[in-house]
């Protein structure tokens, strides 16, 4: 993985050097033009029109020495005694996004795959026994009342997800508001029914969720090579997501394509 990691980096500082290097020999073809058309005599309008061409080509592959240093800026990597230091807050960095995964991951159980995704809309569920409702959390009370709640959001924002042998895992890339809705169920409901030990914040509920209950998986292509789908468990519970075609400028997720894959297979009903 830091091997994958250490050749994107150096994919991106390689097309940065090229790019300003193609930059510096487009406005030095430029002066040489101009250096050239100095006199009394009047200039072609043709080479007029071909400085000012040189000129935009060269200011283009400045614009793209910016976009491929800027994410390693942002990402805010700095050295200190030989030990490379990622900056937290970066959401394009595999190691970031295993940490925000692995806090839901089931015991026993060990993350295969993880990828950024932009969420379009959310829904999910989950059901709690003998449980009391605080403002920021759900508590186990032994007279609770049986519990149901779903977790909303139509807002775009960025999700992590991942996959386990046996779990579909998701975890927010920054904090978020979601809607909630408290109901409660009949004893009588075959709705799957938790029962707490401590209380749960209400931020970390429905982050977790059995492969087995994963209905069906529906991909289409989307613009720029993204892939839009909608993933939708046996209880109604749905995630309508963007998938990017890369993982993001910088080398920080090397392995994105490969984990996409592994996670469409996973969730059409193949193993990852």
């Amino acid at each position: 993985m830091n091997q994958n990691k250490n050749q994107g980096g150096k994919r991106a500082v390689i097309s940065f050097v090229v790019s300003i290097l193609l930059a510096l020999v487009c406005f030095g073809v430029f002066v040489l033009v101009y250096m050239s058309t100095k006199g009394p005599t009047p200039v072609d309008d043709r080479i007029v029109e071909i400085s000012k061409i040189i000129v935009l080509i060269g200011v283009f592959f400045l614009v793209m020495a910016f976009c491929h240093s800027l994410p390693m800026i942002i990402r805010g990597k700095k050295s200190q005694g030989g030990t490379v230091v990622t900056d937290e807050n970066d959401i394009f960095n595999e190691a970031n996004m295993r940490v925000a995964l692995e806090k839901y991951v089931p015991a026993g159980e060990t993350l295969v795959a993880a990828i950024r995704v932009v969420t379009k809309e959310s829904s999910a569920s989950c059901v709690f026994d003998k449980c009391i409702l605080t403002e920021d959390d759900i508590r186990p009370a032994e007279d609770g009342k049986i519990v149901s709640v779903r977790k909303k959001k139509l807002a775009t924002y960025d999700m992590y997800l991942g996959i386990t042998e046996r779990s579909l895992v998701v975890a927010d890339c920054g904090a978020y508001k979601y809607y909630y809705e408290f109901n409660k169920v009949p004893v009588s409901s075959d709705l799957k029914i938790r029962t707490l030990t401590e209380p749960v914040s209400l931020g970390s509920l429905c982050k977790c969720f059995a492969l087995e209950d994963v209905e069906n998986c529906k991909v289409k292509n989307g613009m720029a090579g993204s892939l839009n789908c909608v993933i939708t468990m046996k209880n109604g519970d749905y995630f309508k997501i963007m998938i990017p075609k890369t993982g993001g400028f910088g080398g920080g997720m090397p392995r994105h394509e490969e984990y996409r894959d592994m996670i469409l297979k996973c969730l059409s009903g193949e193993k990852a």
